[in-house]
């Protein structure tokens, strides 16, 4: 049986083998759309070539490294 991560009660993954077909776009609505439900979200991308989360989110002046909550 896995250990899985601790506090975290389910896991989701979007992913493609190409680039360029709006997995961010999914991932950054489907935690929107998760959030009205109540539920408390996290997200990781893993995109070095263009985080585009940011810039979905309308998060200006926050270094990669910083973590708060919108």
């Amino acid at each position: 049986m896995s250990q899985g991560i601790a506090g975290v009660s389910r896991l989701l993954a979007v992913s493609s083998g190409k680039g360029g077909v709006g997995k961010t776009t999914v991932t950054v609505n489907l935690a929107l759309a998760l959030t009205q439900t109540g539920a408390r979200v996290g997200s990781f991308d893993a995109d070095v070539q263009g985080p585009n989360v940011p810039l979905l989110l309308g998060v200006r002046g926050i270094e990669p490294s910083e973590s708060r909550e919108l």
